[in-house]
């Protein structure tokens, strides 16, 4: 009986993993949470064999701890994935930009005169210092890149570029959905400024 059991717990750690990457839930990655769900039931799956035929509880008892264990599981390696910090080697480039954050980029935009053209729900333009919360870079041409998280990615943030910081400051704010474009101007932030030489700056 507790092979049948077994087998449940890793598919029902499966399909919670598979109702927590649909993108009205949480929207994650599929192939991580697959991960995530069948690790989870294995986890419980132990819990289960030693509460049973270690400590031999009842198998009515054993069926709701390891349950209770399918969660708690599953929240814990959340939480891992959310809170690790692996050693990222950047390229051996002097002028490269690399990625400050894990995640998918969802748009590229490019910024004229402080400007960011933003066709959404009507909303045509967004200056640049409503983003950044500073009035440096009013007149800057460039490109804003944004990247989203998940709680399966790693949420520590790098250095994109090799130079000196000269600015920095956190700002409070809502906490609103990436996809609402107001995200992009009312959500809390830190903002950084680094030069990197005469006209390079980011």
């Amino acid at each position: 009986m507790y092979i049948e059991w077994i087998f449940t717990l890793v598919i029902l750690g499966v399909c919670l993993s598979v109702i927590g990457a649909h993108p009205k839930v949480c929207n994650l990655d599929l192939v991580s949470s697959l991960k995530i769900g069948i690790i989870s039931g294995f986890l419980a799956s132990i819990i289960y064999l030693i509460v049973t035929y270690i400590f031999f509880v009842d198998s009515l008892i054993g069926y709701s701890l390891s349950l209770i264990g399918l969660l708690i599981s599953g929240i814990g390696v959340v939480m891992w994935r959310f809170f690790r910090d692996p050693d990222r080697l950047p390229p051996d480039a002097p002028h490269a930009i690399i990625a400050p954050a894990d995640g998918k980029i969802i748009y590229v935009r490019e910024v004229t005169e402080g400007t960011v053209p933003c066709a959404i729900k009507g909303k045509k333009n967004i200056e640049i210092a409503e983003i950044t919360k500073i009035g440096m870079l009013d007149k800057t041409d460039g490109y804003i890149i944004g990247i989203c998280m998940s709680v399966l990615d790693v949420h520590i943030t790098r250095a994109p570029i090799d130079g000196k910081l000269t600015y920095k400051r956190s700002f409070t704010g809502r906490t609103l959905s990436p996809k609402d474009w107001k995200s992009e101007i009312e959500n809390p932030r830190t903002t950084l400024l680094l030069k990197m030489g005469i006209k390079r700056s980011l």
